[in-house]
């Protein structure tokens, strides 16, 4: 959020992203005069006040970085009963606080959404919103039924036989069954290798050390000129320059 070029921004790829950064449920709400943040729990999380409030606040301080420390929302809606003593909640969110409420929300003007945040970094924000938009997709394709698929062809790239007879050999299949099951499901064996050759080329490059010749072998590229091709093919950039701008490993080789 911090990298997003303004507040509502930032707050719109949040809620989009919500499911890669926590388990929370989480919506931004837009209307014409304001946004408002809701959010919740599952009914199985312990401690859920507490957690409430540490996000609530949280939330809060992170608008204050472009709006300043005096800043207060609009209305903070609590799903909690309310304390005995509400002092210190009025004494960082203002006045308007309900509670007992059917979702935790936090609303904010729209004058305030349309504020700079005022460290943002521009290549870092689209590096990470590339990042979330991929595990997006890698979450809806968990219960794919090419996974099966892409495991054993994972399983064969490395030790470098991984034609269609080594990875129907791998699923206990024909190369014939394999074909037909590629074609129900609207693809090819040519496709579905090379997408999991630049998942595990991702995978490597933001979170291992392993230098690139290692990963090309790895992904089942004897040569490191073929590899350098299809990263770029991937990625947009070679892979040298794609892991010196991860986050996780920007000074690895």
């Amino acid at each position: 959020m911090a990298n997003s070029p303004d507040l509502r921004t930032g707050l719109r790829n949040y809620a989009r992203f919500q499911s890669v950064l926590a388990t929370n449920h989480l919506e931004f709400v837009e209307t014409a005069g304001a946004g408002r943040i809701e959010f919740s729990y599952p009914v199985t999380i312990p401690n859920a006040v507490q957690m409430t409030d540490f996000v609530l606040m949280r939330f809060v301080s992170r608008i204050r970085t472009a709006v300043g420390s005096h800043w207060r929302p609009v209305s903070v809606g609590l799903m909690h009963r309310q304390p005995a003593d509400i002092s210190e909640y009025e004494r960082h969110l203002g006045s308007r606080i309900l509670f007992d409420q059917q979702v935790n929300s936090i609303t904010i003007s729209a004058a305030t959404l349309a504020l700079p945040m005022p460290h943002a970094d521009p290549q870092l924000f689209h590096l990470v919103k590339r990042y979330c938009e991929e595990e997006i997709e890698r979450q809806k394709s968990a219960n794919h039924p090419l996974n099966g698929v892409r495991e054993a062809m994972t399983r064969c790239l490395h030790p470098g036989s991984f034609g269609p007879k080594h990875v129907a050999e791998e699923l206990g299949l024909t190369p014939g069954s394999l074909h037909r099951h590629l074609k129900a499901e609207g693809t090819s064996f040519l496709r579905v290798l090379d997408d999991t050759r630049r998942c595990l080329t991702h995978r490597y490059l933001m979170e291992s050390s392993l230098k690139l010749t290692d990963i090309a072998a790895r992904v089942g590229y004897s040569e490191l000129s073929a590899f350098s091709r299809a990263s770029r093919r991937w990625f947009g950039v070679s892979a040298r320059s794609f892991r010196r701008n991860s986050p996780n490993l920007g000074d690895a080789p």
